[in-house]
């Protein structure tokens, strides 16, 4: 869920990769935005801004990562990001999260848990 404030987005694009390209959609599945990223990297931040230079609207957003390899063969990379859990609900027996701003995901759709950071 994006609150308008920058998101921190985790991937694994591969270092064979000759180019990257971070691919922003809204919740309706249209495409927002994309920016290119360095192949290698892990973390990226994407600050809400569509491809008008705006600032996008809070709400919910999906990620993705295009790869171009040697060759022209193109992928689709992972990209997750983390949320804080402010409850987890059972209905009909399906299990599904609650994150914080309301967005609401199945626990099938969750592939990690982390505490969070803390200042030192």
């Amino acid at each position: 869920e994006f609150t308008s404030s920058p998101m921190t987005l985790f991937t694994d694009i591969p270092s064979a990769a000759t180019s990257a390209t971070l691919v922003v959609t809204n919740a309706a599945g249209a495409e927002v935005t994309r920016q290119p990223v360095d192949p290698g990297t892990q973390t990226l931040v994407w600050a809400g801004v569509g491809a008008d230079g705006l600032p996008v609207p809070a709400g919910t957003y999906s990620f993705s990562v295009e790869t171009v390899q040697a060759g022209g063969v193109t992928a689709n990379v992972a990209v997750e990001t983390y949320a804080t859990v402010r409850e987890v609900r059972v209905a009909d027996g399906t299990l599904s999260i609650v994150l914080a701003g309301g967005a609401e995901v199945s626990a099938s759709a969750v592939s990690a848990l982390r505490l969070p950071e803390t200042a030192s």
